[in-house]
């Protein structure tokens, strides 16, 4: 199975487990009526998403200890641009380093 795969296969999981209404088009999760990109990280010392989207309040990540975090984005134009959807909405790659700087789910 691809990764991209994978990472829709493991939102889908969380948002049943944790009641999210995921979008079934994008790794996008409604958590209390914000919405959140969701991605999956490959290390557990680097948080990362390729595609949060303008749209969305920022993401929320697995790492690969099982601990799930989220990352509250102030200006997603501070971050490359990854990709804009067919109707317009720019996504952006972000990588965060200081994990401090995220909160548990």
């Amino acid at each position: 199975m691809q990764n991209n795969n994978i990472s829709k296969l493991i939102c889908k999981e969380l948002s049943q487990k944790h009641g999210w209404i995921k979008e079934s088009r994008r790794n996008v999760v409604d958590v209390e009526g914000e919405k959140w990109s969701f991605s999956v990280s490959a290390s557990n010392q680097v948080a990362e998403c390729r595609q949060v989207y303008a749209d969305t309040v920022g993401f929320i990540t697995k790492l690969p200890s099982n601990k799930i975090l989220k990352f509250a984005v102030k200006c997603h134009d501070a971050y490359p641009v990854s990709r804009i959807s067919t109707n317009g909405i720019k996504a952006h790659s972000i990588i965060i380093h200081d994990l401090d700087k995220l909160t548990a789910v």
